[in-house]
């Protein structure tokens, strides 16, 4: 698809500000500025499900977030909390809305607060690390941008605490406009994929799709698309093509299987002599090892499946892609 530039404009709605969310509904979030597929399931009506113990760390990071703003206007006399921005953009008869809420604002900076974990926070030094540590921080790293775009800003600031410790830490980085009009496009191809009564395909790795909070309904999607393909015959190109992938995947898949070996391997001799010297904690070169015991509460299978069969315990079906690949003569995956 041609990228084309969008046309955009800024525009204030009082009377919806009280509402966080309605205010959301219809509109692409700068919070949310990852997936593609996930953004047009969102502008769709579709609930995110957010797990239990994802609630509780994102309330947690909140409660941060909420501190470090008290900490920043004790810290900065021009430090401002602003009000959300609703932009609309256009692209001939196309039109979506972005709605954007940065954490803080001042001078010529955007400041976003987050609340880590210990492991988290130490990952991120710079620019870099956001952009490149995880699709989480490269959501961060788009959120970061739009804001700074949106409310014309040069400099970003991202003020990272670290939840065990209460450490923080400034990572400051200049604003990139060609970010943000890629954005701007992006929304607009969704938005246009939409308008076709289509979905932006589902390209994203297998670890992305487990942690995605749009999981069930993508999937839900993608069964639909699938089971709407009319079978018909593979051309010589695309039978040729289907065998290459297979032998490649096929040597990778053996090559991983030695490499997992010698890491077992290797991982075994490092606790080996953790053990054997009574260590818990060792401060490497390389790395941090720490060895010890840990108790994890553990479900009981077997009364799980009791309580299945009495009907105690809904199940309910969920679609997944499904795709074994496994060498002639050996059983099925």
């Amino acid at each position: 698809m041609a990228v084309i530039g969008c046309k955009f404009a800024f525009y204030w709605k009082e009377d919806e500000m009280t509402n966080e969310e309605e205010i959301h509904k219809g509109r692409y979030s700068g919070s949310r500025l990852g997936c593609p597929r996930a953004q047009a399931l969102h502008i769709l009506g579709y609930e995110a499900t957010v797990p239990k113990k994802l609630q509780v760390k994102f309330d947690e990071g909140h409660e941060h977030d909420e501190e470090m703003k008290k900490e920043a206007a004790e810290e900065f006399e021009d430090f401002r909390v602003p009000e959300s921005r609703i932009i609309k953009l256009t692209r001939g008869d196309i039109v979506a809305e972005v709605i954007l809420t940065p954490d803080g604002l001042r001078g010529d900076e955007v400041i976003e607060f987050k609340g880590l974990s210990a492991s988290f926070w130490n990952t991120l030094r710079t620019e870099e690390d956001i952009k490149t540590a995880s699709e989480l921080t490269k959501k961060y790293y788009n959120q970061v941008q739009a804001y700074a775009g949106a409310f014309k800003k040069s400099k970003i600031r991202f003020r990272i605490k670290n939840k065990k410790n209460l450490k923080v830490k400034d990572i400051v980085f200049r604003a990139n406009p060609k970010i943000w009009a890629d954005m701007k496009n992006m929304i607009m191809d969704v938005q246009e994929t939409l308008n076709k009564g289509e979905l932006p395909p589902k390209d994203c790795l297998s670890d992305v799709e487990k942690k995605c909070l749009y999981r069930a309904p993508c999937m839900e999607r993608k069964a639909q698309e699938v089971e709407a393909i009319e079978e018909r015959p593979l051309s010589y190109n695309a039978k040729s093509k289907l065998t290459r992938f297979v032998e490649s995947y096929l040597s990778i898949k053996a090559e991983i299987a030695k490499h997992e070996m010698n890491l077992e391997k290797l991982h075994t001799a490092i606790k080996e002599i953790m053990k054997s010297h009574g260590q818990k904690e060792q401060e490497l070169v390389p790395a941090t090892v720490k060895y010890g015991i840990r108790y994890k509460t553990e479900k009981n299978k077997e009364d799980i499946e009791t309580l299945v069969a009495e009907g105690r315990i809904g199940v309910k079906e969920k679609p997944e892609e499904y795709c074994a690949i496994y060498p002639r003569g050996e059983e099925e995956e």
